[in-house]
C-alpha cells in the first residue's frame, strides 16, 4: 500500500507578515473609531476573514434589493401577486387548533398545563405535572376550544361556527332618535320653573336636590332641563345682541303658531322679537325667560 503523504504546512513568507502587520494596523484604527465587529474581522484568520466579508456583502446587496423593492412599490411599480386561495372556513382553523393543543399536551409543552386547567373543569385541581401526565385526548382538546371561544361543548361551537359560515349576518336595527331636550342655566330654579308654568303653559316634571339644582319642565312633547348656575354664563347682553338661542320648539300648523303667540301675549310674557314670517317660509317668535335664555317658538307660514 502506498502510504499517505503527510500535508506540512509552509512557512510563513516575509510579505505574509506583513500583509498580517497592515491587517494589525486596520485593525486597530477600526477599533479607535468604536468599529469592534470590523476590527475583529481583521484579526480573524484568512478564511474566516473571507467568510465574514462575504456575508457582510450579502446583506449589503440584500438590503439595497429590498430598499429597491420598497421604493418601487411606492411609486406604483407594485407587482400582482398570484392569485392565492380563499382561507378555510373557520371550523377548520379551529379544528386545527383543537390538534395543535393535543400535540402540546402529548410533547408535555408546559404553558398549555394552564390553559387547560383553567378551561376543562375535571382539571382544575390539578398541577402542571399531574396534567400533563393525565390522559388527554382529541375530544379534550375540541372541548378545550369550545370554552375558550364561549361554547360549553364542542358541537354547539361547530353548529355555531357552521351557521356563522353559512347564514348571512342579520342586521342591526338602525337606533332612532326619539327627542330631545334643551338644557337652560337658571340663577332660582323655583322662579323659572313659575314663569314657565304660569306664563308659557308649561308643568313642572320634577326637581332634584335640596335645595332643588335641577329640574324639568314639560308641554306636549317639548321638555326643558333646568340647570342651576350660580355665576354669568354669558358676557353681558351679548345673547339678545347676537340672537343665541336656547333652545327652538316648533308646531304644526299656521293657526297653532298664531295662538301661542297670543296666548304668550296675554300672559304678560317678554318677547325677544314678536310673531313675523321668515324668507324661508316660517312663522316664528322668540321668548325671553327671566334669566336671558332665549327660547324660538316657530310653524308653518301658511
Amino acid at each position: 500500500m502506498a502510504s499517505r503523504r503527510r500535508r506540512v504546512l509552509p512557512w510563513p513568507r516575509p510579505e505574509q507578515d506583513e500583509a498580517e502587520g497592515k491587517y494589525r494596523a486596520v485593525a486597530l484604527r477600526l477599533a479607535k473609531m468604536g468599529n469592534d465587529f470590523l476590527a475583529e474581522t481583521f484579526l480573524t484568520p484568512r478564511h474566516e476573514t473571507y467568510r465574514l466579508t462575504t456575508a457582510l456583502c450579502r446583506g449589503t446587496i440584500l438590503m439595497r434589493r429590498r430598499a429597491h423593492r420598497s421604493l418601487s412599490l411606492r411609486k406604483g411599480n407594485a407587482r400582482l401577486h398570484r392569485n392565492r386561495p380563499a382561507p378555510m372556513p373557520n371550523i377548520e382553523n379551529l379544528k386545527k387548533q383543537a390538534k395543535q393543543y393535543l400535540r402540546w399536551h402529548r410533547e408535555r409543552y408546559y404553558p398549555v398545563a394552564p390553559q387547560i386547567r383553567a378551561a376543562l373543569p375535571r382539571f382544575h385541581n390539578f398541577s402542571d405535572e399531574q396534567i400533563l401526565d393525565a390522559n388527554f385526548k382529541l375530544a379534550d382538546a375540541q372541548e378545550l376550544v369550545a370554552r375558550q371561544m364561549g361554547f360549553e361543548r364542542w358541537q354547539a361551537l361547530k353548529s355555531g361556527a357552521d351557521a356563522m359560515t353559512d347564514e348571512p349576518r342579520q342586521k342591526t336595527p338602525r337606533p332612532i332618535l326619539n327627542s330631545i331636550e334643551a338644557q337652560l342655566f337658571v340663577a332660582d330654579i323655583k322662579s323659572s320653573c313659575d314663569f314657565y308654568t304660569n306664563k308659557l303653559g308649561f308643568a313642572v316634571k320634577f326637581f332634584y336636590g335640596d335645595p332643588p339644582y335641577y329640574g324639568q319642565v314639560i308641554r306636549d312633547n317639548a321638555r326643558l332641563n333646568l340647570r342651576l348656575v350660580c355665576e354669568p354664563v354669558f358676557a353681558g347682553d351679548v345673547r339678545e345682541r347676537e340672537h343665541l338661542l336656547s333652545a327652538t320648539i316648533t308646531v304644526a300648523t299656521t293657526n297653532e303658531i298664531k295662538q301661542l303667540f297670543l296666548s304668550y301675549q296675554a300672559a304678560g310674557g317678554r318677547f325677544h322679537r314678536a310673531l313675523k314670517k321668515e324668507p324661508w317660509g316660517a312663522r316664528t317668535f322668540i321668548v325671553v325667560d327671566p334669566d336671558g335664555n332665549l327660547i324660538l317658538f316657530a310653524g308653518p307660514a301658511d
